[in-house]
């Protein structure tokens, strides 16, 4: 059932929106009465496009889909989120619109009966609204009843992925990491502790695996390999400062830094400037 929506002045003079064709811009408005009070719904291209367009057959599952992948591609800073974020929780797909509660404030929501973005909203709450009884046993129909019946489904993967041994749970993601950035093993294991370590999520492989939807993955990784290289050249260091003290006294002072090459001691690198050397 569609929702009230309001829309703001501001979507007239969004650089984002600006950027879509029409029939996508008007795609996206329709798209917020689909979503639950939470900005929350079930990725599934067909149903998204009868709930849209339910007297258009031309617009089909294969038109939604491909809208759905440039707004949530679509990015005018680096550092701000795209609208949507389209993530997986326990093998099944749900869309986010990620600023939701800067745009829509509905009066007295309904609680969402799908998990939470594991991204974008709070990874220390349980991933999925409470359901009550009534809700799972009352008469529901066609994709509310299926998303009532999912949530209760993911509440009890997530336990049973929580009570799985750690090593079997970082093994799990790190093979994800590896499918989706060809990290080396040993790299995509500290990678997967660090997530696990950091974001606490109640299913560690299915965090990974939305994270690997999009671009977040491999900027971990590649923030890793930058951290993993500062604490290798420091380990260096520590090492050639046991060396024998340059002429200015300071141990190691002559040695090359590791990465820079130019002499560990200022004074040094003052004299071999002066010099003409390295």
């Amino acid at each position: 059932m569609a929702r009230i929506r309001s829309v703001k002045p501001e979507l007239r003079t969004s650089e984002v929106v600006a950027g879509w064709p029409i029939e996508v811009r008007y795609f996206w408005v329709l798209l917020w009465g689909y979503l639950d009070d939470f900005g929350r719904g079930l990725d599934v291209p067909k149903t998204i496009a009868g709930d849209c367009f339910p007297h258009d057959g031309k617009i089909g599952a294969t038109a939604v889909d491909r809208w759905l992948d440039l707004i949530a591609g679509s990015k005018v800073d680096p550092d701000k989120d795209p609208p949507i974020c389209r993530y997986e929780v326990d093998g099944r797909r749900y869309i986010h619109c990620v600023n939701w509660r800067e745009h829509q404030r509905p009066n007295r929501p309904t609680r969402s009966r799908l998990p939470k973005c594991p991204i974008h909203e709070s990874l220390s709450e349980p991933l999925s609204e409470p359901v009550s009884e009534s809700a799972l046993t009352g008469s529901l129909s066609g994709s509310l009843s299926d998303s009532v019946l999912g949530a209760a489904e993911q509440g009890s993967r997530g336990a049973e992925e929580q009570q799985r041994p750690l090593g079997e749970r970082l093994s799990a993601a790190a093979a994800i990491i590896i499918n989706a950035t060809q990290a080396e093993p040993a790299e995509a294991e500290a990678l997967a502790q660090w997530i696990d370590r950091e974001r606490r999520p109640r299913n560690l492989a299915g965090l990974v695996n939305a994270l690997a939807r999009g671009p977040d993955l491999a900027g971990m990784l590649a923030e890793q390999r930058d951290r993993t290289g500062r604490g290798d050249t420091a380990t260096a260091i520590v090492k050639l400062r046991k060396g024998s003290p340059c002429e200015h006294g300071e141990p190691g002072g002559a040695s090359p830094h590791p990465t820079t090459g130019q002499p560990l001691c200022p004074l040094c690198r003052r004299a071999a400037r002066r010099t003409g050397g390295t």
